[in-house]
């Protein structure tokens, strides 16, 4: 369980990783920002939209990867979702191309 007194810092924590994750992705840094992006307590549409950017952009494929599983974990417009899972279908690295695919059938099936 979270310490209830550092809640008031998470909006701070949030933004402050999130710009992070961007400059990783203009240098090409290998990071692994999106899991503790993920897990902080409160996320929100901004989550899910860096998120979405992140899986579509950020060059590590391991950055595209945590992105696309975490987009369809967390709560989130269902056509936003459906939308990146399709696209990420065609990434030029196969354990994305794999996990977008595995999601896409979870979701058909009703397990997520």
């Amino acid at each position: 369980m979270a310490d209830k007194s550092l809640t008031p810092h998470y909006p701070s924590t949030r933004n402050a990783l999130a710009e992070v994750l961007i400059a990783t992705a203009r240098e090409a840094i290998p990071t692994r920002i999106p899991y503790t992006l993920a897990w902080l307590t409160g996320q929100g549409q901004e989550t899910i939209e860096l998120f979405s950017w992140s899986a579509q952009h950020h060059p590590d494929h391991n950055v595209r990867r945590s992105s696309i599983y975490y987009i369809s974990i967390l709560e989130g417009e269902e056509e936003v979702t459906a939308s990146i899972l399709y696209s990420r279908i065609h990434d030029l690295v196969y354990s994305v191309r794999e996990l977008a695919l595995e999601l896409r059938f979870k979701r058909l099936i009703g397990e997520i």
